[in-house]
């Protein structure tokens, strides 16, 4: 079966006005299916650090570091179902005689970046030429570009999940990224055994709940122009279909054999994480459950590693007990919502608002947004009017002494954690 990209009108259209100024490169995202590339947007590379053009360097040779860079930076914001599926290279000269081992080197590293990145990955150098390095012949194909008259339909999933994972080390590494690793392990590990219940419904991994394309090329047939334009319209009106999927954790077995052991430091990772994934046509429960699951760890890392890397930045004093708030999801639509029907998604820290998500749009994807378009309370944070106001010096001072008698551990709570964005309680119990 020969491999097919179909490009969404959306990316049709940026295609066109791309290639039209000149040499470029960029990111091509969308969803891979069996044999079937459906790509949904471009994302232009933006200028690097010293302010030099893309149009120049990709005459020159293609930047794989600065490339690579963005790219990461892309898939942090991707939903689940939504991936790298290559680039477009625009340029006058034949790139694949002239720049072949900077393109391999290029797909080598970004398949490396995720484990959704495909592993043969297209190269768009037109509007109508595109090819496939496949990993058999270690060659590049050719590959079909089909240019879709509507947008490609998706499915969306929704889901959500509230962190209640408590881990103890028995070492202190002076290192909040090296801290918290365990729980991601833990939380990777408890995803695996997790159940999918779709819309109160329990469905086999072969049951396609994405749209069928061979479905949709029959619907034509034995009808008038007029009743095929009609059931046309209509399909472009008609709402995105969207599951709203509920994931059920099964405790994790305890060991034969308990040995006990001190602690010197505690962490909790507590907070909802919400999830979106998009199914393209085609996709099964299996692959559902993959992409909720992939949305749901590298949003959690994604978060850890934003949060980690401004503690870095920002010496404090030593505290025995902290209260970490990494960043919040937002959902970012991009085109007509109604439409197009995809969203990317960003991540704002406290205090943060949504000027600071449009700017992050118009850097990575190269988009102006408006407000209207971003969700922001998908991960509602505790505002102040929403917690108690202070007791009086002598009551409050009766409850630390009370608080204190109970819970000999000093174990971090808070009225608000309950909906703040995967907050972690860390306790350091070092003497």
């Amino acid at each position: 079966m020969g491999r097919t990209i179909y490009c969404d009108p959306l990316l049709e259209e940026k295609l066109i006005e791309i290639c039209s100024k000149g040499p470029g490169t960029g990111l091509v995202v969308g969803s891979l299916v069996d044999d079937r590339y459906y790509g949904v947007f471009l994302a232009e590379t933006p200028q690097d650090e010293e302010g030099e053009s893309v149009e120049k360097t990709v005459t020159k040779t293609l930047d794989v570091g600065w490339m690579v860079e963005h790219a990461k930076q892309v898939i942090r914001l991707l939903p689940g179902g939504l991936t790298v599926l290559g680039f477009y290279i625009f340029d006058s000269e034949d790139i694949f005689e002239k720049q072949d081992g900077k393109i391999r080197k290029l797909i080598s590293t970004v398949g490396n970046l995720d484990d959704e990145v495909p592993e043969e990955q297209i190269v768009i150098v037109n509007t109508k030429t595109a090819k496939v390095l496949d990993t058999k012949a270690s060659a590049f194909k050719s590959i079909d570009m089909k240019m879709a008259g509507k947008p490609v339909e998706f499915v969306r999933v929704d889901t959500s999940v509230v962190l209640d994972i408590p881990i103890a080390l028995a070492s202190d590494e002076k290192d909040l990224s090296k801290d918290v690793a365990p729980g991601v392990e833990k939380f990777a590990e408890v995803l695996k055994q997790c159940i999918f219940v779709f819309d109160n419904q329990m469905l086999g991994d072969k049951h396609v709940i994405g749209k069928s394309v061979e479905a949709d090329k029959k619907k034509g047939k034995g009808k008038n122009k007029s009743d095929a334009q009609d059931n046309s319209d209509l399909e472009d009106c008609s709402a995105q279909e969207v599951l709203n999927v509920e994931i059920l954790f099964t405790d994790s077995p305890c060991p034969a054999e308990v040995v006990p052991q001190s602690s010197m430091v505690r962490l909790k990772f507590a907070g909802k994480l919400s999830s979106r994934s998009y199914l393209a046509p085609g996709a099964t429960v299996q692959m559902a459950k993959k992409a909720v699951k992939s949305d749901l760890l590298r949003s959690l890392k994604t978060r850890l590693a934003m949060h980690c890397d401004t503690m870095q930045e920002a010496e404090e004093d030593e505290e025995v007990k902290v209260v970490h708030e990494p960043p919040r999801r937002v959902f970012v639509s991009v085109g007509d919502v109604m439409v197009q029907g995809i969203a990317v998604c960003d991540y704002l820290y406290p205090g943060e608002c949504l000027e600071d998500c449009v700017n992050n749009m118009k850097e990575i994807f190269g988009w102006d947004v408006i407000e209207d378009s971003i969700e922001d309370d998908v991960e509602i944070v505790a505002s102040p009017r929403e917690t108690r106001p202070p007791a009086s010096p002598s009551a409050s001072e009766k409850e630390k002494q009370a608080r204190r008698s109970r819970f000999p551990f000093a174990v971090v709570a808070s009225c608000g954690m309950a909906l703040v964005s995967a907050g972690i309680a860390y306790m350091s119990l070092s003497d």
